[in-house]
């Protein structure tokens, strides 16, 4: 039997991590002015964080969907 349990992929925001470490704010809120970027990098980051948002957004919602199954079935 091949169940596949995977609810979502997560890329790689290695640098965007660690300006939201270092500036204590979440990803997708950072600033362009604490990413300290210009032009295409800027742009790029950004499209990033508007995907990390998305990501994060939809597997918030697979989780509460599972989750209020299971707690209206029990």
């Amino acid at each position: 039997m091949n169940v596949n349990l995977t609810m979502t992929k997560i890329s790689n925001f290695n640098s965007l991590i660690a300006l939201s470490q270092e500036h204590s704010t979440s990803i997708y809120a950072l600033t362009s002015e604490q990413l300290k970027q210009y032009g295409r990098v800027l742009e790029a980051n950004q499209r990033k964080q508007q995907e990390f948002k998305t990501t994060f957004s939809n597997l918030a919602d697979k989780i509460i969907a599972l989750s209020s199954s299971y707690a209206v079935s029990t």
